[in-house]
């Protein structure tokens, strides 16, 4: 009688370990998913700068790391589903985000302090993202230097580098889908005179960066 009632017990747990749901965070497949959508992201990374215009520097051709490093931490807000700038550009990207990034610059010139504000626009969804959740983005914005990169000035088509230029920056990040708000982080700064519409020329200084940002 005992083995019996043993038995049954047995099976009835067995039963309804089986039959219990997946903790909230994994699918029926069993892969992880992020259930809640993170809006704020803080970033901390370490660039070179180069002696390369940015199509080398994308296609990773013909780079010269020169003109020193610099140090950055970057601060991003992911704007509400319903905010009208990102329903606006909803069909063509995932999320829109306000970023603001801090530089110091370790410039042959001297150090520099560097201020970026920018909209960045985001892509999350890729096929391969329950084996590595990537990401994708581009940002543009002004960027304002306390003092004159040597890089710069060297480029300036007019001779007259601005400390008020252009910002664009070219991320992609990486991250384990178990632990998605932590983030493997790859980008590229690009400073320049947008084709004269800063009045300092065509000028431009990019910098090859790696981080790491978390997601709060």
């Amino acid at each position: 009688m005992r083995r019996s009632l043993l038995a049954c017990s047995l099976a009835l747990v067995t039963t309804s370990l089986i039959a219990s749901p997946l903790p909230q965070d994994f699918s029926a497949d069993g892969t992880y998913k992020n259930t809640v959508e993170k809006r704020w992201g803080v970033l901390v990374y370490h660039s070179w700068m180069t002696n390369s215009n940015i199509g080398p520097v994308l296609t990773g051709q013909n780079i010269h790391l020169k003109y020193g490093t610099m140090n950055s931490i970057d601060l991003a807000y992911q704007l509400a589903p319903q905010n009208s700038l990102r329903r606006f550009f909803q069909p063509l990207v995932s999320t829109v985000e306000i970023a603001g990034n801090f530089t110091q610059r370790r410039d042959p010139n001297g150090l520099i302090y560097e201020f970026d504000p920018y909209l960045n626009f985001r892509w999350k969804s890729f096929p391969w993202n329950n084996f590595v959740t990537t990401t994708f983005s581009i940002g543009d914005g002004l960027s304002y230097a306390t003092g004159l990169p040597l890089r710069e000035e060297q480029d300036s088509s007019n001779n007259n580098a601005k400390h008020l230029l252009n910002f664009l920056v070219i991320e992609a990040s990486f991250a384990v889908p178990k632990y998605p708000d932590i983030e493997f982080v790859v980008r590229v700064n690009h400073r320049c005179g947008a084709w004269g519409l800063f009045g300092a020329g065509n000028l431009s200084s990019n910098a090859i960066g790696v981080g790491i940002r978390y997601l709060f």
